[in-house]
This record gives C-alpha cells, sequence and structure tokens, in this order.
C-alpha cells in the first residue's frame, strides 16, 4: 500500500500553526491586560505554548495562558467550591453608640411618648468580639453579614470565552493569518 502524501506540506502547516499561536498570544494578552487593569493586585498573565509533537495527518498543539498561582484568577476562570471558615476570628470593636429599638411593652409605650426627651441609643466601649468558624464580611452595599464560609463561585470562564470568539471568527482569523504568513 502506497504512502499518503498530506493535502498540505508540514512546512506549511507549521507555519499556519505558529501563525495562529502568535495570533492566539496576542489576543490573549489583551484579554488578561484588561483583567489586569481590573484588578491591579494580579502579577501579569502569562501565555505559554508547547508542542506535544505532531505528525502529517495530525498537528497536536498545547497552549496555556492564565495567571499562575492566582487562587482569585482560577476561581473566576474555573469556578470555585464553597470552603467552610475553621478556627476562631478575633474582631476589634471601636467605640460607638447603639440605637435602641421600639418600645416593646404597653407601659414602655406610654413613657416614650410621655419622655420624648430621653435619647433612646446608649454608648458602647471599647470590646472585642470572637467567632467560632464564622467571620465578619462587609458586602459591597456596605452591609455587614456573619458567614460560617466563603460561597461557591460560578465560573465565568473570561479567558477561554474570548479566545473561543476570536478562534470562532474566520474572516478575522483569515485576515490576521494573511498579514503573518507574508
Amino acid at each position: 500500500m502506497p504512502k499518503r502524501q498530506p493535502l498540505v506540506d508540514i512546512k506549511i502547516q507549521q507555519k499556519v500553526r505558529d501563525a495562529l499561536v502568535e495570533l492566539c498570544k496576542v489576543e490573549a494578552e489583551k484579554i488578561m491586560g484588561g483583567m489586569h487593569e481590573k484588578n491591579p493586585h494580579w502579577e501579569k498573565g502569562t501565555f505559554t505554548h508547547s508542542n506535544r509533537g505532531s505528525n502529517q495527518f495530525k498537528v497536536q498543539s498545547n497552549m496555556k495562558f492564565g495567571f499562575e498561582n492566582n487562587e482569585e484568577a482560577e476561581a473566576l476562570e474555573n469556578g470555585a467550591k464553597a470552603k467552610p471558615f475553621s478556627g476562631t476570628f478575633t474582631q476589634n470593636v471601636g467605640e460607638h453608640k447603639r440605637e435602641l429599638g421600639k418600645p416593646k411593652t404597653k407601659t414602655q409605650k406610654i413613657s416614650r411618648t410621655l419622655k420624648l426627651k430621653k435619647k433612646r441609643s446608649t454608648s458602647v466601649k471599647k470590646h472585642t468580639r470572637t467567632y467560632k468558624n464564622m467571620r465578619p464580611v462587609k458586602l459591597a452595599s456596605g452591609e455587614w453579614r456573619i458567614l460560617s464560609g466563603i460561597p461557591a463561585q460560578k465560573k465565568e470562564a473570561p479567558l477561554y470565552t474570548g479566545m473561543t470568539k476570536l478562534l470562532k471568527n474566520d474572516r478575522f482569523i483569515a485576515s490576521a493569518l494573511k498579514k503573518l504568513l507574508r
């Protein structure tokens, strides 16, 4: 049985693959740059390309991009499971005023109407609070909640979806390949 000749020369396949990798590298760095602007405390994202081997009919290549050793970026890309807090947490609470609630009994209600000048608040001295397997967390709205763990995070995959959107755009890839192959 005679050997089958590849439809496209292997050197041309290699050029196209290298051009696609270069295109993906540029676009991945744009996406990671945008994520780095939103989260300046993250280290710069990296893009690596490793050629795992090839043959004349099936060329395999592996591209890895993202933020290394970054749990926040990993959770954003792949999602994260809920993690319970463990141990104790001590919160230092400064001096503040506590507003007292509405009067509960009938006599308190009557005395409230008679004594309107009486303050319905009290001063609280500086103290500490200890939580066991819980932690106070300030929400974006400014409210405080006491949570028993870090809630699960949904998978958003901004890098994967951005790269997939790029690779599905045939016209953009064709024009970029023309520029890179010249």
